[in-house]
């Protein structure tokens, strides 16, 4: 049982929870608590979950508990990267 973030496509994320043991944004079983439209930027790749399961948290980027994920935010000429990493550190850079 946990939360996360899914990002669905370039202009759209979900902030999601799970009641069962998953690890990742399932459209059949995970609860959507929100769906954000991203209007001035994009965000790339897509089809990507990261999930925290408390108290620790503990993070599982695509399901694994290991590694990272870096996500582009990209607006026009400009991007920034943002890392996800699975110790659950966020970096923006």
């Amino acid at each position: 049982k946990g939360f996360g973030v899914y990002s669905d496509s370039a202009t759209r994320y979900i902030l999601f929870y799970n009641t069962d043991s998953s690890t990742i944004y399932d459209s059949g079983t995970s609860v959507m608590l929100e769906s954000v439209i991203l209007e001035k930027v994009t965000l790339s790749p897509t089809g990507k979950s990261i999930f925290f399961v408390p108290p620790d948290p503990t993070t599982y980027i695509n399901g694994v508990n290991s590694g990272s994920q870096v996500f582009i935010i990209s607006s026009g000429l400009y991007s920034k990267n943002l890392t996800v990493y699975f110790s659950g550190l966020i970096e923006a850079n």
